[in-house]
């Protein structure tokens, strides 16, 4: 699977997570994956309460939000579908 491939995507890393229902990726959380990035070194993006066709829709505008920056898919950020999280347990 494309998740296990140590050259993409380091599963055991540190890691930031960044949840939210984002009917819009705004120039402020594309400034956050950065960040997050050069601070973490990688983000895990959690798209919650979405259909799957929403889903898909805004992880197209995520990943081309994000391919404008230079920043590209599975290197240094994922994105994974996500129920209607409202309250985080840690």
């Amino acid at each position: 699977a494309m998740f296990n491939d140590p050259s993409i995507y380091q599963w055991n890393n540190p890691t930031a997570l960044m949840l939210g229902v984002f009917d819009n990726f705004s120039y402020d959380n594309v400034n956050q994956v950065k960040q997050s990035i050069k601070n973490i070194g990688q983000v895990c993006i959690q798209v919650r309460g979405s259909d799957t066709n929403t889903y898909n829709a805004k992880k197209d505008r995520i990943i081309d939000k994000l391919n404008e920056s230079g920043i590209s898919y599975n290197a240094k950020y994922i994105i994974i579908e996500v129920p209607n999280i409202t309250d985080v347990i840690i």
